[in-house]
């Protein structure tokens, strides 16, 4: 029994081949569903409310989410596209806030003490390298 006679309705995905490297970016359907309920529920509504000062669109969730199960069903590019367009726009909203923290200086480049040994006190509580046959099992 192959994949096709559980779902027939699934088409072959070796078209995802294709796509950009990006595509690690692109989550399981299931996680735009669950972040499109939490977003439509009062709880959710209400968080939205209590942080915003208003309730926000939950339009982009359920697109994200239609675009995913296009993707998943009919190796739709488009879709993966649109879905990847909308998962770059989220990380780069996010990146965006931590880069305007000031507070980090952020490294071009280890520290010059990166490689340094241990201090003394450390070496001696550095626990050895253990032999496979020197292992007590019990069986």
């Amino acid at each position: 029994m192959t994949a096709a006679d559980v779902f027939p309705d699934v088409k072959n995905v070796s078209a995802s081949d294709k796509l950009k490297e990006d595509v690690w970016m692109i989550r399981p359907c299931e996680v735009y569903h669950d972040e499109y309920k939490e977003c439509k529920s009062w709880k959710g509504r209400f968080h939205q409310y209590y942080i915003h000062g208003k309730t926000l669109d939950c339009d982009t969730w359920k697109r994200d989410l239609k675009n995913c199960l296009e993707y998943r069903y009919t190796a739709s590019q488009q879709a993966a596209e649109q879905l990847l367009q909308s998962e770059q726009t989220r990380r780069e909203a996010r990146l965006s806030k931590a880069r305007a923290n000031d507070v980090w200086e952020y490294r071009t480049s280890p520290p010059e003490t990166w490689s340094a040994p241990l201090p003394e006190y450390l070496e001696r509580t550095k626990i050895p390298k253990v032999e496979v046959n020197q292992l007590c099992v019990i069986s």
